[in-house]
């Protein structure tokens, strides 16, 4: 059987364009610069004197609090989805480099 316009019918059409904007410069002044800032906060940990536990020790459990608490924040902020996102990537890799310096003060510590 060949289908045809006449055979289907005549139906109407509805056509709608959306233009979403991302706001880039919102993400990149609340989110990204801050984690990157914190990462850099942490990593101070290498020039404090390596006799300084009471000081390593709180500047790497600080800052991986405030990454923890600024990724569970984002978090709720965002729509829930499978998928892995962009900023999922960004926060982990921060908590990665956090967390790495702070290791790395135990290998010093049990070293020295």
């Amino acid at each position: 059987m060949k289908f045809t316009s006449e055979a289907l019918g005549s139906f109407s059409c509805l056509r709608a364009n959306f233009h979403l904007r991302l706001r880039l410069k919102a993400y990149m002044l609340t989110t990204y610069l801050p984690s990157f800032l914190v990462v850099l906060l942490s990593w101070l940990s290498f020039w404090i004197d390596p006799e300084s536990a009471p000081a390593r020790c709180s500047l790497g459990i600080l800052t991986i609090f405030t990454i923890t608490t600024q990724s569970s924040g984002l978090m709720r902020s965002i729509p829930a989805g499978s998928v892995t996102k962009a900023i999922d990537v960004w926060m982990a890799t921060c908590l990665v480099f956090m967390f790495g310096a702070f290791i790395e003060y135990s290998f010093v510590n049990t070293l020295v």
